[in-house]
């Protein structure tokens, strides 16, 4: 789904919105429900993602104010696949756009902070508070870490993950920030696992990325003598093989 402007409008100068500001408007919700505070191009923005979201759980068969239940991550990952598309699509979306966080306090508070507030409640960190756990920005890095060429490709990677995948892939950017080749490689590789390797009782991803955070401080990737994709592939073989030792033990 493309982004729709209004006619005439060519471009967009993607909006900001400061802690601080972001602070004093959520405290003005006084617990309630909050409402938009966008208008122009960004009423249509938010039109659209409204839209997006509605068919989202209409697809999942979920409603607004129920209970989601286990289908929480189903909404963040196909919410996130849509945002991703929808904002890709227009050329003035950049990279440098995606990392800054007062845009996504902007999106967050001013556009669609009912959309947040469904998935979410009034809860600070999620709308500005704390950078990698506000939702939007969240999501949308979620999808784009784990980007395997196509919206349908990457959903089939990622749709039996659970809402810990997205926390230990996004909130362990390290140092020098995302290795997006290598974090790609990893959820292909963990996309293609049999779903009893991927239980939350043996945490293999959260295992994985710990021990990949220890070994990139002395080891880059990318320089790895076969490639990223070997390395990524020798993380997956040493926990696979430390498995198959605790069963057979």
């Amino acid at each position: 789904m493309k982004i729709i402007y209004e006619p005439g409008v060519s471009e967009i100068t993607w909006k900001t919105l400061k802690q601080h500001e972001a602070e004093k408007a959520f405290q003005s919700w006084n617990d309630e429900k909050p409402s938009a505070s966008c208008s122009g191009e960004y009423q249509s923005i938010r039109e659209d993602l409204v839209k997006i979201f509605n068919d989202v759980l209409e697809n999942l068969g979920l409603e607004e104010q129920g209970s989601w239940n286990k289908q929480t991550y189903k909404v963040d990952m196909e919410f996130g696949l849509q945002l991703y598309d929808y904002l890709n699509s227009s050329s003035d979306f950049t990279l440098r756009t995606a990392s800054s966080n007062d845009f996504w306090r902007y999106l967050s508070i001013k556009v669609i902070p009912d959309i947040v507030y469904i998935r979410s409640g009034l809860k600070s960190d999620y709308f500005y508070r704390t950078t990698r756990r506000i939702w939007l920005r969240k999501i949308w890095w979620y999808v784009h870490l784990s980007w395997q060429g196509d919206l349908e490709t990457t959903r089939d990677t990622l749709w039996n993950n659970s809402t810990d995948e997205i926390v230990q892939l996004v909130e362990r950017s390290g140092p020098n920030g995302y290795r997006v080749k290598l974090t790609r490689e990893l959820m292909k590789m963990y996309g293609s696992l049999d779903d009893t390797q991927k239980t939350r009782s043996n945490s293999m991803f959260r295992s994985i990325m710990k021990l990949n955070t220890v070994k990139v401080r002395s080891i880059e990737p990318e320089l790895h003598p076969k490639g990223e994709e070997a390395y990524a592939r020798e993380l997956f073989e040493y926990f696979q093989q430390k498995q198959l030792q605790s069963e057979t033990s």
